[in-house]
């Protein structure tokens, strides 16, 4: 892996050691195989990159994403502030924050700062969408939340269709659910069997949690 040949070569770059733990973050949080083994080590590799270059933007940020997927709001709230006050000209690191924010309950400032960085109109990744669609999912707003759902166009990772299957379901567009529930399944056979815990990494509010089962069950889907 070139992050660990970086950080054999450099054991004291903060940020190289910092993106190798965001790595095994985003391994965790997808399920992906060894998922507990990748939080052993984002957990680990986070905190010493925190310690090797605590000044940095960039290992800020992903701590703050570590704490996101440790559950630990109390820190994460204290490190998103942190991040949210250091002077950066860099779209994508704030936008990050926001993503996490929303995600975590806090969708004024979250959303705040996600419609900022899509209004600069530079390179975004394209899961932001899935924070904005959930604004609008949780108070309803299905046809928006749709229209959200729709860019969310990354056709190896499962949210995408969950999030079209969950919306559509919601607005009883039965006809239209069949081919995500398809892709859902192929991406993740297991999903139905592990729905809430899989969403449930990435939401932070279990009431929305629910409310995805649920139009992911008026989708089709089989969730226990």
């Amino acid at each position: 892996m070139a992050l660990e040949d970086a950080i054999s070569k450099d054991p004291g770059s903060g940020i190289a050691t910092a993106m190798l733990a965001s790595l095994h973050a985003t391994q965790y949080n997808l399920d992906m195989p060894n998922a507990e083994e990748s939080y052993k080590k984002m957990d680990i590799l986070a905190e010493k990159a925190l310690k090797l270059d605590p000044n940095s933007l960039i290992v800020r940020v992903i701590y703050t994403y570590k704490c996101f997927t440790c559950n630990d709001g109390e820190r994460f709230f204290t490190e998103a502030d942190k991040c949210l006050s250091m002077r950066t000209n860099s779209p994508m690191r704030m936008g990050s924050v926001g993503f996490h924010l929303s995600l975590y309950g806090d969708w004024e400032r979250g959303i705040s700062i996600l419609d900022r960085v899509l209004d600069k109109r530079v390179r975004y990744p394209l899961f932001y969408h899935s924070a904005i669609m959930l604004n609008y999912y949780r108070k309803q707003e299905y046809d928006k939340a749709l229209e959200e759902a729709n860019k969310y166009d990354i056709p190896s990772l499962f949210w995408g269709p969950m999030l079209r299957a969950a919306v559509s379901g919601q607005l009883n567009r039965i006809n239209d659910t069949k081919a995500n529930i398809d892709q859902i399944l192929h991406l993740k056979p297991d999903f139905e069997k592990k729905a809430h815990y899989l969403i449930s990494r990435f939401v932070k509010e279990e009431d929305l949690v629910q409310l995805i089962v649920d139009g992911l069950r008026k989708a089709g889907l089989e969730i226990s």
